[in-house]
């Protein structure tokens, strides 16, 4: 037998706004990383560990302190490692979708002669 409890989330109303500022600037993160992965995504896919390879193209480190893309470090300052890498993953399925979805249009599958490519 699997006993599951169900605990409602008791915020108070500034919580609630501090959340709401929180999924705001992860949406814009994630906004701005689905550019870079679209423009390397031939490199990206091809790389052993996607989250890595997105990671040294944006995150500063001590061994690699001038990542490609600076806009990354000076707008989302000290950006938490689990959001940013939960970005990347949510980032490269949206990409691959795209993609997969824009080479079918392509390629003549169409609901209807006139229809638009993916966005």
């Amino acid at each position: 037998m699997i006993r599951t409890d169900k605990w409602p989330l008791q915020a108070t109303s500034y919580q609630r706004h501090l959340m709401r500022l929180t999924l705001a600037e992860y949406r814009q993160f994630c906004r701005a990383l689905s550019i870079v992965v679209l423009n390397n995504w031939p490199e990206l896919h091809a790389a052993p560990s996607f989250a890595a390879a997105v990671e040294r193209l944006i995150h500063p480190t001590k061994l690699h302190p001038n990542p490609r893309h600076h806009y990354f470090a000076k707008r989302f300052y000290k950006f938490p490692s689990y959001l940013r890498r939960a970005a990347i993953e949510f980032v490269k399925g949206q990409v691959s979708s795209y993609l997969s979805r824009y080479q079918a249009w392509q390629g003549g599958e169409r609901k209807h002669r006139q229809a638009r490519p993916p966005r």
